[in-house]
């Protein structure tokens, strides 16, 4: 992982408003690569509702929780090569993900 990118989720700083809310649950992107996205997510998109306190203590935990796990490198082990992998490149770096067919 590059070390700046690490740096550069690390240091953002929690929502201030509605709107940034939003543009943090566009990061909704990566929820195929995190176990359990939705849940970690949820105290962060419960304040999208009318009504609710802007910024709750549960919300920090999740958004800190959420940063740690972007910048956090998953376990890996050996499978099977059946089914076969996908390989994901991103054109704007070089970066790829590397994912598994369902069989």
């Amino acid at each position: 992982m590059n070390p700046k990118k690490i740096k550069a989720v690390m240091d953002w700083p929690a929502p201030r408003n509605v709107k940034e809310i939003r543009f943090v649950r566009y990061s909704s992107f990566y929820r195929k690569l995190i176990g359990s996205f939705s849940k970690v997510m949820a105290p962060i998109t419960q304040l999208t509702k009318k009504g609710m306190p802007f910024w709750l203590p549960e919300a920090q935990i999740a958004f800190s929780k959420l940063k740690t796990l972007f910048t956090s490198a998953p376990i890996t082990a050996h499978t099977d090569p059946e089914p076969h992998f996908i390989i994901k490149v991103d054109a704007s770096d070089i970066g790829a993900i590397l994912s598994r067919q369902k069989g």
